[in-house]
């Protein structure tokens, strides 16, 4: 089940290099975006940086406090976000490469794709949201019933 859209976001992709130690200096994030009055929808963070999306009224903002950072920011706006979520006692989510399949040969870049058993969220481009939806729908079947096997006759 398509549990939301939302549209109008930016996906922000802050990459921090490495020191020629091999360590990471991160500008904190959080403190920038709390400062800022900045709420991320989503936020995912590893040991080169982090991604998030935002609205797209803060992406400017944001990135004009990064400025004189070293951290690379690549801001992609105009983008929607798409969120699938299941219960436990729903229908299994559509298969990745079904689904990527699908996606591709739509013509729909994906932005981010982000996903488990439980949920999966898809940030594509604002115009691609409605295909996107479409295509889950069309994706989240029940699963066929398995047929028990044929009796086979003795001659």
């Amino acid at each position: 089940m398509v549990s939301r859209v939302r549209r109008h976001l930016s996906f922000v992709d802050v990459r921090v290099p490495s020191d020629a130690d091999g360590t990471r200096t991160r500008p904190s994030m959080v403190e920038r975006l709390i400062t800022l009055h900045v709420r991320p929808e989503a936020l995912d963070v590893d040991r080169s940086g982090c991604r998030f999306i935002i609205n797209d009224r803060d992406a400017s903002a944001f990135t004009a406090a990064l400025a004189n950072d070293r951290a690379a920011v690549t801001v992609r706006a105009g983008c929607a976000r798409v969120a699938l979520t299941r219960t436990a006692t729903d229908w299994p989510l559509p298969p990745l490469d079904r689904l990527l399949l699908a996606m591709s040969g739509a013509g729909i870049d994906i932005v981010h794709l982000n996903g488990d058993a439980t949920s999966m969220t898809i940030v594509v481009d604002e115009h691609d949201a409605d295909r996107v939806v479409s295509l889950l729908s069309c994706a989240y079947q029940r699963p066929a019933a398995v047929a028990p096997p044929a009796a086979h006759a003795v001659a």
